[in-house]
């Protein structure tokens, strides 16, 4: 059962920041949902606790629901940002330095200067 809410809480987060269908944002929470297991614990705590505690006392609906939101948008927004810089290194072509290239470039320019 939690292993269903983190992924429902992931794949909400993936559904309004990528465009995938809906088997695929389901296997990519899945994923980030185990990849990033701590934080679901902790975000998988604040929503069940605060959520009970609403139950409980319900005009703490007030103060809980904006607090579970911003609980899980602070983490969603930080294994965001990991997950697009490692996507973004990824596309970067490499730069290969190539000695006798720079040679070239050298050997023309004193050409043009004489």
């Amino acid at each position: 059962m939690a292993i269903w809410v983190g992924i429902m809480l992931y794949s909400f987060a993936m559904l309004s920041r990528y465009d995938n269908k809906l088997i695929g944002t389901l296997k990519n929470s899945l994923i980030i949902c185990m990849h990033h297991l701590p934080q679901t614990i902790i975000m998988l705590i604040a929503t069940v606790g605060l959520i009970y505690f609403s139950c409980i006392y319900f005009t703490a609906f007030i103060v809980t629901i904006p607090l579970i939101l911003y609980v899980d948008s602070y983490i969603f927004s930080s294994i965001f940002k990991k997950l697009e810089k490692d996507m973004v290194k990824k596309d970067e072509p490499e730069v290969i330095e190539n000695e006798e290239s720079e040679d070239l470039i050298e050997d023309t320019t004193d050409n043009k200067e004489e």
